[in-house]
């Protein structure tokens, strides 16, 4: 059953991203197209344009992602669809489940489409060199792997996505276990939720500062750190996202399971 309720909330937040995924690589095979006319202005200006127009794409799919998983939940938990929702011989324990594992999956696999995309509109010789040229640099001033920084820079940034939808879920269960102004009350608990975890990271970079690494305190006390700092806010960040992940989904789940008010 819950594969079925998996598939069913997939192609509900698909259905539009899908849309802008589309586009997105439309835009950006005609840029990769127009690439290959040299010597021309306008075919040069023509490729800009496109090649900007495809990464806006993939921008507005990942503003989707956010906005679509959020509606989803809502509507299913607590607006028209949730008393059809609640009669299902499902429990609400597979319900967020699939609701939280389909909004994983969405927000990577539009990262995924992403560096595609990037990687149809600027692939050259000269681009692919000044990449790496990038990476390595900084990987070599942190004294870790190319792969150690590259993996690090995206789970990072993908953590820090799942972070915001979960806290959004987060903020709607607790908002609507109010009588009245459920909305307003669900995005005061889901910014106050993810302004909290922030305030936690940074106490914790600060604690971690004063108590073990006078470098990471060099975030506080000075405008020039030294790099070894950045190389701990990598580490440090992933693993306090990733708890921040888990607290925050086993707080929804926690408070889902008191019940459910819907409108």
């Amino acid at each position: 059953m819950f594969l079925k309720v998996l598939k069913y909330d997939l192609k509900w937040v698909f259905s539009l991203i899908n849309l802008f995924y589309i586009l997105a690589l439309v835009f950006a095979i005609l840029a990769r197209l127009t690439s290959l006319i040299e010597d021309s202005f306008v075919f040069m200006i023509i490729n800009k344009i496109l090649s900007a127009t495809s990464i806006s794409m993939m921008v507005s799919a990942f503003v989707n992602v956010i906005t679509r998983s959020w509606v989803r939940f809502k509507r299913n938990m607590y607006g028209d669809e949730s008393y059809l929702s609640h009669t299902l011989p499902v429990s609400k324990n597979i319900l967020y489940c699939s609701k939280t594992l389909t909004s994983v999956i969405a927000v990577f696999t539009t990262f995924v489409m992403l560096l595609v995309c990037i990687l149809l509109c600027y692939y050259s010789e000269n681009f692919i060199e000044g990449l790496k040229l990038i990476i390595n640099s900084t990987a070599q001033s942190l004294d870790v792997s190319v792969g150690g920084f590259v993996s690090y820079f995206l789970l990072i940034i993908i953590l820090e996505f799942i972070y915001i939808l979960f806290s959004g879920y987060a903020g709607m269960i607790i908002g609507h276990r109010f009588n009245q102004s459920k909305m307003g009350m669900s995005v005061i608990f889901g910014f106050a939720i993810y302004m909290a975890c922030q305030t936690v990271m940074v106490i914790v970079m600060f604690l971690g500062g004063l108590l073990f690494s006078k470098e990471l305190l060099e975030l506080f006390t000075s405008t020039n750190p030294q790099i070894n700092a950045v190389k701990t806010i990598f580490v440090l960040g992933s693993i306090l996202y990733f708890a921040f992940d888990v607290a925050i989904f086993f707080v929804g789940k926690y408070q889902l399971s008191k019940g459910v008010n819907v409108e």
